[in-house]
């Protein structure tokens, strides 16, 4: 019989990168009658398509190299200026980077941006696009609007992961009482769309366990949390933490 496998040596897993909020997620064996595989849980994700001005004249793509794409893939960048048929931007496919650098573009119009694989030869479907707006600041950063904190709160930490199982990363914001000891946090999607938010009551503490695919969000808490208009939770055993997972699109625990 064949020693079992780990991921490290399966030549079509790859290792994740570094920036991918994962949980300490266990192996899965896989048997059969001749061998055993690890097989590790990975996120179900888009290319992540993103645009940024650059300069004046410039315009910045970036996107997502997946974990089981082929050691051969190329890209061709696409460009729709204000809801006209796409144009294909790059001369050749790109097979050395996941960028690219637009010069032709109108910035007094919305320009949206989207790529599509290049396996054999062969045009694969188009990912999800990126809209940059008409005018948009020369910055590399990408905003999303937030809903106002409210007297005494700041942001503390922002949390990545895929909350609503689009393949899109989107945020979960913590805020932090500066008058107290209440913590409260927040989900947007990523394009900034306001999901739900958690009061999670006084003392409480919390952790970054956010799942893959639709994720979960697990959370301490103490006595009086409100989850948005769902429910206010109070535990019987006074002043005692409890664990909370939480349906990381609605809300709901």
């Amino acid at each position: 019989m064949h020693s079992p496998q780990t991921v490290s040596s399966l030549p079509q897993i790859e290792a994740l990168e570094s920036r991918v909020v994962l949980s300490s997620l266990p192996f899965t064996p896989v048997t059969n009658t001749s061998t055993t595989i690890l097989i590790r849980m990975i996120e179900n994700l888009g290319r992540g398509v993103t645009a940024v001005r650059a300069s004046s004249s410039q315009v910045f793509i970036s996107w997502r190299l997946l974990a089981l794409d082929p050691s051969t893939i190329a890209f061709n960048v696409y460009r729709s200026a204000n809801n006209t048929p796409a144009i294909k931007l790059n001369a050749s496919p790109i097979t050395t980077s996941t960028q690219f650098t637009d010069t032709t573009f109108n910035p007094n119009v919305n320009n949206r941006y989207y790529v599509r694989p290049v396996i054999n030869g062969i045009e694969q479907a188009p990912s999800g696009s990126f809209t940059l707006p008409a005018n948009a600041a020369i910055e590399p950063v990408v905003r999303i609007p937030l809903r106002s904190p409210g007297t005494g709160y700041h942001t503390r930490f922002v949390w990545v992961g895929d909350l609503d199982g689009d393949g899109e990363y989107d945020y979960v914001r913590d805020l932090l009482s500066s008058i107290g000891t209440s913590q409260k946090i927040e989900a947007y999607k990523s394009d900034g769309t306001f999901l739900w938010d958690v009061d999670l009551g006084p003392n409480s503490l919390n952790t970054d366990n956010i799942e893959p695919g639709s994720a979960t969000i697990s959370v301490g808490n103490w006595d009086g949390v409100t989850v948005t208009t769902w429910t206010v939770m109070e535990n019987p055993k006074c002043c005692s933490e409890q664990p909370t997972v939480y349906d990381s699109e609605m809300g709901r625990h």
